[in-house]
C-alpha cells in the first residue's frame, strides 16, 4: 500500500521551507547539530511507534562520526526532509521517492560486514506520515554496481574544504523494505 500523499506538481510544490531546517546545505555544522535533534526524537519517539529496537551509539561523545546507531548490528540514520526535485528530469527517478545519500558514507559504511541504514523519510508539507525504510549496504552497493543508484556530483562542493560530501547517490526508497507503524489499540 502507498501512503497518501498531498497534491504535488511542478506549479505546485511543497513549502520547503521547514522550521528548523538548516539553510545553508553547505554549512556541515548545522546540519549535524540538525541531525543530532532528528535522531534524538527518533530515538525517543519515533523508533517506539515503528517497533524499531534502537540504542544510541555511545561512542559518538568521542566521535561525531561513527554510526549513530546499534540495532541488532551496527546503523545509522538518515532524515530525508527535502525531496530531489530534479531527479526524474537528470537520472530517471521519480522525484517524491528520490532519496539521497553522500558518497563519504557509502565508502565508509563498506568498512563493516553488516551494517543498516535506516531512512526517516518525511516530506512535512505534502507527507501525511513518515516513511521508515531499512536497506543493508549491501543492497545499497549492489543498486551501485547496477547502475540504479546514480550518482549526483555537488558542484558547489568540488573545491570544499569543510569536511562536506562531494556526491551523493540517488535511490528510489521504494527499493527498500518498509518498516509500518504499529496500529492503534483503541
Amino acid at each position: 500500500m502507498e501512503y497518501i500523499v498531498k497534491p504535488w506538481n511542478k506549479q505546485n510544490p511543497p513549502n520547503t521551507n521547514i522550521e528548523n531546517k538548516a539553510i545553508d546545505v553547505e554549512d556541515k555544522k548545522a546540519w549535524c547539530e540538525f541531525g543530532e535533534k532528528l535522531e534524538n526524537e527518533f530515538l525517543e519517539k519515533v523508533s517506539k511507534n515503528y517497533r524499531i529496537n534502537v540504542a544510541r551509539n555511545k561512542n559518538k561523545d568521542d566521535n561525531p562520526y561513527t554510526h549513530d546507531i546499534w540495532t541488532i548490528v551496527p546503523s545509522d540514520l538518515k532524515f530525508i526532509r527535502t525531496p530531489f526535485y530534479k531527479a526524474k528530469d537528470l537520472y530517471g527517478i521519480e522525484s517524491r521517492y528520490a532519496i539521497t545519500m553522500n558518497d563519504k558514507d557509502v565508502i565508509h559504511y563498506k568498512e563493516y560486514p553488516l551494517f543498516l541504514i535506516v531512512f526517516d523519510i518525511l516530506y512535512e508539507d505534502w507527507m501525511e506520515e513518515r516513511e521508515i525504510r531499512v536497506a543493508t549496504i549491501h543492497q545499497i552497493l549492489s543498486l551501485i554496481d547496477e547502475n540504479k543508484a546514480k550518482k549526483h556530483i555537488l558542484k558547489n562542493r568540488i573545491n570544499d574544504t569543510k569536511g562536506n560530501g562531494k556526491a551523493n547517490w540517488i535511490f528510489d526508497y521504494r527499493w527498500f523494505s518498509k518498516i509500518f507503524k504499529k496500529q492503534s489499540t483503541k
